[in-house]
C-alpha cells in the first residue's frame, strides 16, 4: 500500500494481484478470514495508514473532478480504489474519508464510467493474466464474471459498500409505482439522488454480477430489496388484476388474497409445501366459461395462513414472489426477514440481513422456471402444440397427445403477450381450447417458453463448441431464430423479435456456405430485415458463388440484391483505394 502511494509506474503491475488478495480477504463470506485480515491489515496500517489514505483520496478527488483521466491512469484509479475498499472496511478511518470527501468521489467516479461508457475490464490492467493459459478462456464463457468489464464500479462500489451505513445521505422516502421508481421531490439534484440514480441504472442494465449485487447491497440502506427485471414488472399486474387467480388465501381479520399457484410453486413452494394446497387438476380441465368471474371464485382453491402472520409483511413477501424486487419500511424488515426464513427465500433473507454478496454468486433473478418441472405441470391450463416433426414419436408423461407440445400457464403466457392476452379473452371459441398450435419447430418453441418464464432468449455463444459445429448444425441453431422472429412480428413480442435478430446476425459470416441457406430461410419466413444483414455478409463473394452454380436456385430477387450489394462493395472498396 506504500507503493501504491509512490508515482513509480514499475510499481503497479505488481500492486494490482497482491491489493486484490487483500481485497478478497477482507470482504470474506468466511468471518474469521475476514476477521483475521482486517486485523492484521489495521495493525500493519497503524505506522503509516492515515499517509496513504489522504494520497489515495486526493488522487481519487482527481480522477473524480476530470483533472486526471479514469482510462489514461487506470493502473493508479484502480490500485486506489482497491485500498479505499480496504480502508473503509477499518471504522476508525471512516471519519477521515468523510472529512476528505471520499463519498463524493466515490460517487462521481462511478457516475463518470456510466455517463461516459467507460468499460475496464481485470485483463486490462493486470499483467500476469495476458499469459497462454489465460488466453484459452472461451471454453469458460458460461462462468459468470463477478466484475464484467466494470472494475472501477465494482471497487468503488465495495468501498461504498462499507460506508452507507454510516452516512447520512440516505432518503427512505422514494417509492415504486408500477414496477418504477418514483423519486423523492426533496433528494432531486442532492448527493443521495445522484448516488440512488447510479444504483437504479447499474441494477436496470447490462453489468456483472458484482456490480449489481453491491448496487443491491447499498439500495437497501434506501428501503428496496430485490432486483428489478422486465418479467418482474410485467408479472406485476397480475396482483393487481387478479387475472386467472386460482387461489385465495385467507388472512387474519377477514383478509383475503388472490394469487397464482404456478407463479407460487415456481418462486416459494413452500407455501404450498402439501398436495392439499394444489388446486386439483382435473379443474382445470372443466373450466368452460374462461370469462366468469363467478365461475373463477368458485373453482379457486382456499388456503388458511396463521393469524400469527402479519398481514401488511405478508403482502410484501407476495409482492417479491411476483416481481424479484420490493420496498421495505424499517419497521417491517424484522417481521418480513421470519417470513423470508420460514418460505425458503433465502435471496431475500440474505439482502434483508444485508448480508454481503459472495464472490461468484449469481444475481437472485425474478424466473418462472420451476413451474415447468413435473409439480408445475400439474397446475397448466394451455398446451403449446409445434410443428409436427415427421417420423419421429412423441411421448409424454401428462398427456397422450402424439404432437410436440409444453404444457404452460396461461397467466405468465399473458402477462407477456398482448396478442395472448386478447387471444385468451376473447370470448371466442380459440379462447375457450387447450391447445393453441403455434407455427414454429420443436426447439423454437422451447425457446420461446424459456423467453416467456425467464425474461430473455438463450443466446448463441461463439466459444469453441460453436465454431468447430458442422456447418449445417449451425445453420438449423440460426433458422431456429429466423423462426422467432417471424412468430414475434404476429404476436408482436418486440423483445423477441430483437433478440433472435441479434442473435442471427452476430453469427452471420460471409465464410460459411450456410448463409445462403440461411437467407433463402430467412426470404421465405418474409424477414427481410435478416435477408439483407445476410447478403450484405456474402457480397464480397458473389462472383464465386455465380461461378459455382450456387445461385441457379436463388429467388430471382435475392439474386439481384445480391448482384446490387456486390457492386455496392467493389465500388466502397475502389474509393476506399482512391
Amino acid at each position: 500500500m506504500r507503493k501504491g502511494c509512490s508515482s513509480l509506474s514499475s510499481y503497479m503491475n505488481e500492486l494490482e494481484p497482491v491489493s486484490r488478495a487483500v481485497l478478497l480477504m477482507v470482504f470474506s463470506p468466511c468471518k474469521y478470514i475476514a476477521s483475521q485480515a482486517t486485523y492484521y491489515l489495521s495493525e500493519t496500517l497503524r505506522a503509516f495508514g492515515d499517509v496513504c489514505l489522504e494520497y489515495v483520496l486526493a488522487s481519487l478527488k482527481l480522477n473524480a473532478s476530470g483533472e486526471v483521466s479514469l482510462v489514461a491512469d487506470s493502473y493508479h484509479t484502480i490500485t486506489n480504489l482497491i485500498s479505499l475498499a480496504c480502508y473503509s472496511t477499518l471504522p476508525k478511518y471512516h471519519e477521515l474519508i468523510v472529512k476528505r470527501e471520499g463519498i463524493s468521489s466515490l460517487s462521481s467516479i462511478i457516475k463518470m464510467c456510466l455517463n461516459g461508457d467507460v468499460h475496464i475490464g481485470r485483463s486490462n490492467n493486470a499483467s500476469h493474466l495476458h499469459s497462454i493459459s489465460y488466453g484459452t478462456e472461451c471454453c469458460l464463457s458460461n462462468v459468470s464474471s463477478l466484475e464484467g468489464e466494470e472494475v472501477i464500479v465494482l471497487y468503488s462500489l465495495q468501498a461504498l459498500s462499507q460506508l452507507i451505513a454510516f452516512l447520512n445521505i440516505v432518503c427512505n422516502h422514494h417509492k415504486i409505482v408500477l414496477g418504477e421508481i418514483v423519486v423523492c421531490k426533496k433528494c432531486r439534484n442532492s448527493e443521495a439522488y445522484n448516488l440512488f440514480e447510479s444504483l437504479w441504472y447499474i441494477l436496470n442494465n447490462s453489468f456483472g454480477s458484482g456490480p449489481k449485487w453491491y448496487s443491491a447491497y447499498i439500495l437497501s440502506f434506501f428501503g428496496f430489496y430485490g432486483f428489478p427485471s422486465k418479467l418482474g414488472k410485467k408479472i406485476a399486474e397480475a396482483i393487481d388484476k387478479n387475472e386467472l387467480a386460482d387461489i385465495e388465501l385467507l388472512l387474519a381479520k377477514g383478509q383475503s388474497l388472490q394469487v397464482h399457484s404456478p407463479i407460487i410453486v415456481a418462486r416459494c413452494p413452500y407455501l404450498l409445501s402439501n398436495e392439499t394446497s394444489l388446486p386439483k387438476k382435473t379443474a382445470w380441465n372443466d373450466w368452460k366459461d374462461q370469462n366468469s368471474e363467478h365461475h373463477h371464485r368458485k373453482m379457486r382453491h382456499e388456503i388458511r395462513i396463521s393469524d400469527r402472520v402479519d398481514s401488511v409483511s405478508f403482502v410484501k413477501l407476495l409482492e417479491y414472489i411476483y416481481t424479484g424486487f420490493i420496498q421495505v419500511d424499517d419497521n417491517l424488515r424484522t417481521t418480513l426477514k421470519v417470513l423470508a426464513k420460514h418460505c425458503g427465500l433465502k435471496s431475500l433473507y440474505d439482502m434483508l440481513n444485508r448480508k454481503l454478496p459472495e464472490w461468484g454468486t449469481a444475481c437472485a433473478s425474478c424466473n418462472f422456471s420451476e413451474a415447468l418441472e413435473p409439480i408445475g405441470n400439474q397446475l397448466s391450463d394451455i398446451i403449446l402444440e409445434a410443428k409436427v416433426i415427421e417420423g419421429v414419436s412423441w411421448n409424454c408423461t401428462i398427456c397422450q397427445s402424439p404432437v410436440p407440445h409444453m404444457h404452460a400457464h396461461k397467466i405468465i403466457l399473458l402477462s407477456s403477450c398482448d396478442y395472448l392476452r386478447a387471444l385468451f379473452q376473447s370470448g371466442m371459441h380459440d379462447s375457450c381450447s387447450q391447445v393453441i398450435k403455434v407455427p414454429i419447430s420443436w426447439k423454437a418453441l422451447v425457446k420461446l417458453v424459456h423467453w416467456f418464464y425467464l425474461g430473455y432468449l438463450p443466446s448463441i455463444k461463439q466459444d469453441c463448441t460453436w465454431n468447430n459445429l458442422d456447418p449445417e448444425w449451425q445453420l438449423h441453431e440460426l433458422q431456429v431464430y429466423v423462426e422467432l422472429s417471424s412468430l414475434a412480428e404476429f404476436w408482436c413480442l418486440e423483445e423477441v423479435e430483437e433478440q433472435s435478430f441479434k442473435a442471427v446476425i452476430s453469427c452471420i459470416n460471409s465464410q460459411q456456405k450456410s448463409s445462403l441457406e440461411l437467407i433463402r430461410f430467412a426470404a421465405s419466413l418474409n424477414q427481410w430485415k435478416i435477408v439483407t444483414v445476410g447478403v450484405s455478409s456474402i457480397a464480397s463473394i458473389y462472383p464465386k458463388l455465380r461461378d459455382d452454380g450456387e445461385l441457379e436456385d436463388l429467388d430471382e430477387e435475392l439474386v439481384d440484391m445480391l448482384r446490387a450489394k456486390y457492386v455496392s462493395y467493389c465500388q466502397h472498396g475502389a474509393n476506399a483505394c482512391d
